[in-house]
């Protein structure tokens, strides 16, 4: 359970701040991403090192609008938790398994990536968007994955619930004059608080796995950064930070807020909470803008073609196999048949494939991508195999065409052996 500070109204005021108003009139429809990069213990909390791990809530909504019901978040969180022990992505810590003071490594990409489409830029005035991500950063210890999953399941669904009922319905600033900021901010700092302890005091710990289940010894939170995007021309910039008890340890929000990325932003924020502290760097960019923006969507051409996959804790085995299609906007689609070459991909890892089209195409050519899954069996007394896929990400050259996520994504199983990916939904 959490006690609300002081500082605690922080969070929800930065984020409904931002909410300013009225009639739409959009003119862009934009894709951005977010990608964390690098994670560096400042400060280690136990004296065998650590081993932080991150998750993302990413959310969007608009104000306003509760019959388009465009109001989603999403959770990004993928094991291994402990992946800080794993060799294939601790070399640089020499042999050892957590990370002591001073150490850096590189957050993989099925950790670190979110991406938010279809945001329509306006103009103050308008009816905008308002797009963001929740960063949880946490200390691996004993805690098993689903009881982490399940808490930041109840942040995830009380965070749609505030946006439907706050955001979408327009319910925060009903009865006030919405072209008077001082009327906006009064109400704001009315409702605030309540929205900020309902928030918290709605984040429970179940005992059992956090106590037993862990061993005595379980994952700690040690910090929360909240990014916040309305998709509003020339919104001012600011932040607010404050602190937390939650589960008897201290633990550290901060939120920053301001205009999406005309281009690319530096994110650098260190993460405090249960005495460590870990500093994580990255960017927010625009990653492309359609047609209707004004802007070409044509872009460079290119045959390489790049299909990053994420499986979850069911593996697809050696012999089974996965096409993956690229279907156009008009004209053939293209097939990759075997792209794994009947080679395993293991329980929460990660593989990419690097294929050749056969003439070069435009990332805005690509309506939809596919993937299908064909269940082969190693000999007659095996069963089925099932996959779950966690995470999908292709490119084109140096075009990121389309990027899913999801818990998992999509089972694949041979009543359900294939899965669409329409570009831009």
């Amino acid at each position: 359970m959490g006690n609300r500070s002081a500082a605690g109204n922080g969070i929800w005021s930065s984020w409904l701040a931002l909410v300013l108003i009225s009639m739409a009139l959009p003119a862009t429809a934009d894709t951005y991403r977010l990608s964390l990069e690098q994670v560096e213990v400042v400060r280690q909390r136990e004296a065998s090192g650590d081993r932080p791990y991150i998750v993302m809530i990413p959310f969007q909504s608009r104000f306003s609008s509760r019959r388009e019901r465009p109001t989603r978040t999403w959770l990004i969180e993928s094991e291994p938790h402990d992946w800080v022990s794993k060799g294939r992505y601790n070399s640089a810590l020499r042999g050892r398994d957590h990370m002591r003071t001073g150490d850096r490594l590189r957050i993989p990409s099925w950790m670190g990536i979110a991406e938010w489409q279809g945001i329509e830029m306006v103009d103050a005035g308008g009816l905008p968007y308002l797009f963001g991500a929740i960063i949880i950063a946490l200390d691996n210890n004993n805690t098993p994955p689903h009881a982490v999953r399940n808490l930041l399941n109840q942040v995830k669904d009380h965070l749609q619930t505030l946006l439907v009922r706050e955001i979408e319905s327009g319910r925060i600033l009903q009865g006030i004059n919405i072209t008077d900021p001082d009327a906006i901010t009064a109400r704001l700092n009315e409702r605030v608080p309540e929205l900020a302890n309902s928030l918290v005091s709605n984040l429970g710990f179940d005992i059992f796995d956090w106590t037993f289940g862990s061993t005595f010894n379980p994952d700690k939170l040690t910090g929360i950064k909240v990014y916040l995007w309305p998709g509003i021309r020339g919104v001012r910039s600011g932040s607010r930070g404050g602190s937390y008890t939650l589960a008897g340890d201290p633990l550290d929000w901060h939120a920053e807020w301001g205009a999406p990325p005309a281009d690319s932003m530096t994110l650098n924020f260190v993460s405090r909470g249960a005495g460590a502290e870990y500093r994580i760097t990255g960017r927010a960019f625009l990653h492309s803008r359609s047609a209707a923006s004004g802007t070409s969507a044509t872009g460079p051409t290119s045959r390489n073609l790049e299909v990053w996959l994420h499986t979850g804790g069911d593996d697809l085995r050696a012999n089974s196999t996965v096409d993956v299609t690229l279907v156009p906007a008009s004209g053939a689609s293209q097939l990759f048949r075997n792209v794994n070459h009947g080679q395993e991909l293991r329980r929460n890892s990660d593989r990419t494939f690097r294929l050749t089209l056969p003439s070069a195409w435009r990332a805005s050519d690509v309506r939809e991508v596919q993937i299908r899954f064909h269940s082969n069996k190693r000999d007659p007394l095996d069963t089925g195999d099932n996959w779950d896929l966690l995470g999908v990400r292709v490119n084109l050259g140096s075009t990121v065409v389309l990027t899913r996520q999801g818990q998992p994504l999509h089972r694949f199983s041979g009543q359900q052996p294939s899965k669409s990916l329409p570009v831009g939904r």
